[in-house]
């Protein structure tokens, strides 16, 4: 196993154990085979990768709680993860994640508590990019920042537009039942 340091949390009586990797990530061209990083050219993954952490997570480990504040977000390297989120006072699955996808992007661009909570369903390994890491990223290549932030940008007008799209089909749905 890589050199690393085992970061133990607790959280509103919920506790996580992550291992944070202290050596940078071995296979750069996973991170290229990634739809968000698909148009990084091999030197700018390696940069991100060089600035960002690797956690490990075990299958069961929250890895993010609703309500938490949050500074960063992950990208799946491997394993699969669960978010789901809390509505009145019902647990509601949100998606499924698996390798390539990410979640917690958020984070990057505002303040606000984590709106899911995201569980490790198997093991797996993620990719932690933080506020600061942007900064970090902006500082050495402004192009490669401007790159990450875009990707971010897209993941977020989609999710908006699949949310829409969700949300006027339940009106429909629900003026089919009125009439």
């Amino acid at each position: 196993m890589a050199a690393g340091v085992r970061k133990r949390a607790e959280f509103r009586g919920i506790k996580t154990v992550k291992f944070v990797m202290t050596e940078p990530i071995a296979d750069k061209e996973v991170l290229q085979k990634i739809k968000a990083f698909a148009n990084f050219k091999l030197e700018e993954v390696e940069m991100l990768a060089s600035v960002s952490d690797v956690e490990e997570f075990k299958k069961g480990d929250v890895i993010v709680k609703e309500g938490q504040s949050g500074d960063c977000m992950y990208v799946i390297l491997s394993g699969k993860v669960r978010i789901s989120s809390e509505a009145e006072g019902k647990k509601v699955e949100l998606a499924n994640l698996s390798g390539g996808d990410f979640f917690g992007e958020l984070a990057l661009v505002d303040d606000c508590p984590r709106s899911a909570t995201v569980i490790g369903q198997e093991d797996g390994r993620l990719l932690r990019i933080a506020q600061t890491t942007v900064g970090v990223l902006a500082g050495a290549s402004a192009r490669t920042a401007i790159k990450l932030l875009v990707a971010i940008g897209h993941s977020l007008a989609m999710r908006v537009r699949a949310g829409n799209r969700k949300y006027s089909n339940l009106i429909l749905l629900g003026h089919e039942v009125e009439e």
